[in-house]
């Protein structure tokens, strides 16, 4: 079976390839970007997307030029353009999507609502009627408050405002990058949880979860070290949610634990997430099982998964602290050992990706 990756530039891509060519797939990768041929180009065919081609009729026209079984979006950008494909194509993107996941995953109100009828906790949003309406969202929910664009796109349009210019900048901000109007919402105190997992038609066949220690552009960007946590009602309202939202495939699901214990959903990523590879390293094989699934299997076990395990994502960990620090510092030399100790030494290229992709964000640091 051949399929066809559009591929944002992700680290998990690298992940996914590799558990997809030892599955029996071939893989063609569709992404901007430079090519790695001794990298990544060992595990796939690449085709480069020019800059300001990656619209609905370049990438019709992309797949029907290059024959797949499969077509696999791996960010929300790439699902809204190929949701609008004809059905020739649309009948090859997985998952197949129906009216109310395209409008739930497409507009971050509609998710609000739908976790609202799982009996899932929201925090309480209010509409922004334009800037002049900023100074009366700041007296009803307080500062910091967030602001939030439709979207879920690892936390670009997420912002904490703490002042009334910074509310102003943001929401000016969002209206550039949001694809619907962007809306208020009480800021949540807490740790940031993440619960992941493959479903099939809306049921949990098998998860992982975890919560932030530390992320790229914190608070609201991509994990780079995180911990395991076992939690039966994160479980739960993780199987209310996605049953609720019907959804085949991974994906996952964010929340805010408060100092009570209580979960606050966030959002829905509706694909591999950043910080997958902790799941594999814990024992849950959520990107294995998913070429399995893909394959026809249908019936997954459960791995019992350490509780309070400590994972570094390799190479996101070394990147993260050369964009903060500006150099690798030895008072980390823990993290970067637990870095190193996932990293894939059984595949030699893949690894020499990962390193020529650190050594470029060193360079740029």
């Amino acid at each position: 079976m051949k399929v066809m990756l559009f591929d944002p530039g992700w680290p998990q891509t690298g992940y996914l390839m590799i558990c997809l060519r030892d599955a029996g797939f071939e893989v063609v990768r569709a992404a901007t970007g430079l090519f790695d041929r001794k990298g990544l180009g060992q595990y796939c065919r690449n085709i480069q997307i020019p800059d300001g081609c990656d619209n609905a009729a370049y990438l019709s026209q992309l797949i029907r030029d290059n024959p797949v079984d499969l077509v696999i979006p791996l960010s929300e950008e790439y699902m809204s353009l190929l949701w609008d494909q004809p059905d020739d194509i649309a009948a090859k993107v997985f998952p197949r999507i129906t009216p109310l996941q395209r409008e739930a995953l497409s507009h971050r109100p509609s998710m609000y609502q739908l976790a609202q009828r799982a009996g899932v906790p929201i925090p309480a949003s209010v509409e922004v009627v334009g800037e002049a309406s900023l100074d009366a969202i700041a007296q009803q929910l307080g500062f910091p408050f967030v602001l939030r664009g439709t979207q879920g796109l690892g936390g670009v349009q997420v912002k904490i405002v703490h002042s009334a210019q910074q509310a102003v900048d943001a929401y000016r901000l969002l209206q550039t990058l949001s694809p619907g109007l962007p809306f208020a919402q009480q800021y949540v105190a807490g740790r940031r949880c993440l619960i992941g997992g493959l479903f099939d038609h809306g049921e949990l066949i098998q998860w992982f979860s975890q919560t932030t220690l530390e992320s790229f552009s914190p608070p609201t960007g991509p994990s780079v070290r995180v911990m395991s946590i076992r939690d039966t009602k994160l479980a739960e309202y993780a199987r209310n949610l996605f049953r609720e939202l019907n959804w085949t495939g991974l994906a996952c699901a964010e929340f805010m634990q408060t100092p009570d214990g209580e979960f606050v959903f966030l959002e829905v990523n509706p694909r591999p997430w950043a910080a997958i590879q902790a799941a594999h390293v814990c024992g849950v094989p959520l990107m294995r099982s998913f070429t399995r699934y893909l394959a026809g299997t249908k019936s997954f076990a459960q791995p019992e998964f350490p509780d309070k395990k400590v994972v570094c994502l390799f190479p996101q960990y070394f990147i993260y602290r050369m964009n903060t620090d500006g150099r690798l510092s030895w008072r980390y030399w823990r993290e970067y050992l637990r870095c190193l100790a996932i990293a894939p030494w059984s595949h030699p290229r893949l690894m020499l990706h990962y390193l020529r992709t650190t050594w470029w964000f060193t360079r740029r640091a």
